[in-house]
């Protein structure tokens, strides 16, 4: 299990800096547009390629957020429960968030299976983009697995004697 944890970490810190450089690099992709639109003429497809990196970064963000514990906990219920009838209820919940995260990201694998098939194409760049719903497919299962970790670690702590 720990050797599971430290690769989980390892991609998950690995993930949070190429999140950081889509988000740089998406922002100077728009303030350069925005100063070409001043000079000349703006890059066309600037709206299509930052809704591409947005998404990037989201889900390239997911695994390290979930490491750094950087989500909205909302603890307004279980805040009076004893420690260990909160670490159930979390671990608990946990594990059904995997679930539901694990059928997300086999359902975008679906989804860009599909779109392989079909030949579909974005509407400006007129490029196929199902590959990067298999790096989001990715990055949404690897947040499961951290999911996982967590989940099964607040269950160990509720079962403790």
């Amino acid at each position: 299990m720990q050797r599971l944890v430290k690769l989980a970490d390892a991609i998950g810190d690995w993930m949070g800096v190429v999140a950081g450089l889509l988000l740089v690099s998406l922002m100077l992709l728009v303030v350069t547009n925005v100063v070409a639109r001043q000079v000349a003429s703006a890059y066309g497809s600037t709206a299509e390629l930052v809704g591409y990196l947005s998404a990037l970064i989201a889900a390239f963000a997911l695994p390290y957020s979930q490491k750094k514990k950087a989500h909205i906990a909302i603890d307004l219920l279980t805040q009076r429960f004893p420690a260990r009838l909160t670490a159930g209820i979390v671990g608990v919940l946990g594990l059904v968030a995997v679930a539901v995260f694990g059928m997300a990201a086999w359902q975008i694998i679906v989804r860009a299976g599909h779109m392989r098939q079909t030949g579909t194409l974005s509407d400006t760049l007129q490029i196929a983009y199902y590959p990067l719903l298999w790096i989001v497919a990715a990055c949404v299962f690897l947040f499961a697995v951290r999911l996982l970790i967590y989940s099964m670690a607040k269950v160990s702590e509720a079962v403790k004697p």
